[in-house]
């Protein structure tokens, strides 16, 4: 359990196992002219009018970064991020996944508080926890609506995050909860049941990352964790 807490730990680090990011909108997405069904390997999501995708970091099932954020037209008060999360081994239910992504985020080490927790709902027919979180950045408080769904079919979690300033929360849940409904997630198989591609996955992201060593180590203490096993 130790070595698992700091596989986790390092991926945190690294920026691997992500659960929130704060996003701007930078120019760079792509605007719908009317509403729009965006889709990728792994779900679609249909988006209102004027809203941007931006999924240049989606990177297949194959790869482990993989995240696309969804903005509204300009003074919309809600954005939505969402994750493939990674971590090198299976979760067995939505109760180990969403613990998993509670311990990943209690060790990001910000300013952040759990406010609630919601289980025994359903994003597309598969288990959704939500988790409830108020993050505290300077004069601002943000909001995270933490969607944690389980793919049961291929042990994939995704994190479903609706962002918004705490003065906007009603506005924006009315904005952003009908979107994440819309939201169907593809029956796939999971790559990374394969070790080789597993493996090729890892050695891209130590080629692409700037923390290669941080990676490297998490590689090692896959490899101690298996023989623990």
């Amino acid at each position: 359990m130790k070595t698992l807490h700091k596989i986790l730990l390092l991926l945190v680090a690294t920026g691997i196992v992500v659960s929130c990011k704060k996003t701007v909108n930078n120019g760079n997405a792509e605007k719908a002219p009317r509403p729009v069904i965006y889709e990728n390997d792994l779900f679609s999501i249909k988006l209102p009018s004027g809203w941007d995708y931006d999924d240049r970091n989606w990177g297949g099932l194959d790869s482990i970064l993989n995240e696309v954020d969804f903005y509204g037209p300009e003074g919309c008060p809600v954005w939505l991020h969402c994750v493939k999360a990674f971590f090198p081994f299976q979760w067995k239910n939505i109760g180990e996944a969403t613990e998993m992504a509670k311990t990943a985020e209690s060790l990001r080490g910000e300013d952040v508080i759990l406010l609630t927790e919601i289980d025994s709902l359903e994003i597309g027919g598969y288990p959704t926890t939500i988790l409830l979180y108020a993050h505290f950045e300077e004069n601002d408080t943000i909001i995270q609506k933490l969607h944690v769904t389980y793919l049961h079919d291929s042990h994939i979690v995704v994190y479903v995050n609706e962002n918004f300033y705490y003065n906007n929360a009603d506005v924006a849940q009315d904005i952003g909860d009908p979107i994440v409904e819309t939201i169907l997630f593809k029956k796939v198989k999971n790559p990374f049941d394969n070790k080789e591609v597993l493996d090729k996955a890892m050695e891209d992201l130590t080629e692409r990352t700037k923390d290669s060593e941080q990676v490297k180590k998490v590689k090692e203490l896959i490899e101690e964790t298996k023989k623990e096993q």
